[in-house]
């Protein structure tokens, strides 16, 4: 697969919910993280987050967001 293919990819949309005051540790544990995906808030006020994460990092991106649900709280939503 050649870069402008991989570059093609749409990427995977995860939606959390997590408490508030945890949005920015989970923006700027991604931001840390460089390629794993960005972190858009959806509902403030329902703290809904919603990652859009490469395909190639979905398997990291997943152990990431188990650790997030133990430490956190963290629920993954549809």
């Amino acid at each position: 697969m050649t870069y402008c293919e991989k570059k093609e990819m749409e990427d995977i949309r995860i939606r959390c919910r997590l408490r508030k005051e945890d949005i920015i540790y989970v923006d700027v544990l991604f931001d840390s993280y460089e390629n794993f995906g960005v972190v858009s808030t959806i509902d403030p006020k329902e703290a809904i987050i919603e990652l859009s994460v490469s395909p190639s990092f979905v398997s990291e991106t997943k152990e990431l967001l188990n650790a997030l649900e133990k430490e956190i709280g963290l629920e993954i939503v549809e």
